[in-house]
């Protein structure tokens, strides 16, 4: 997906899904030094090592990634976009969404918020102000 790709998905009440870490999402952390802290407005947060035993190499069962999906109220159907911070974490939980939970309308936004943090035109929602 492409920056415009995103805005429109974001327009029309797409679900987002911020696979970076709690303190990159809530803002206490950001990517670069030209980049915003926080994420993209109304996304949910799923660390991507979530979505593994214990963190490691090998997924949790599919009951236990609908369980977490359903517990993070990220809906396991329509218009959702995945994104971190350049897209390599993000894939995993697209993934998921995609091809085990199969969301066939899930979308991987590759530029991520490398991308999206530094461009002051665009919408960014800081949870936590220090």
């Amino acid at each position: 997906m492409d920056v415009a790709q995103v805005q429109r998905a974001l327009a029309a009440g797409a679900s987002f899904v911020d696979a970076r870490s709690t303190g990159e999402y809530v803002g206490l952390h950001a990517g670069g030094k030209d980049e915003r802290p926080g994420t993209i407005p109304g996304a949910r947060n799923l660390p991507y090592d979530w979505l593994t035993e214990n963190g490691a190499g090998q997924l949790l069962r599919t009951e236990g990634l609908g369980k977490l999906f359903d517990t993070l109220e990220i809906p396991l159907s329509g218009e959702q976009v995945h994104f971190c911070h350049t897209g390599s974490r993000a894939a995993l939980s697209w993934f998921v969404a995609y091809g085990v939970l199969g969301n066939k309308q899930a979308r991987l936004y590759d530029g991520s918020m490398a991308e999206w943090a530094p461009r002051q035109e665009l919408p960014l929602e800081q949870k936590i102000k220090l």
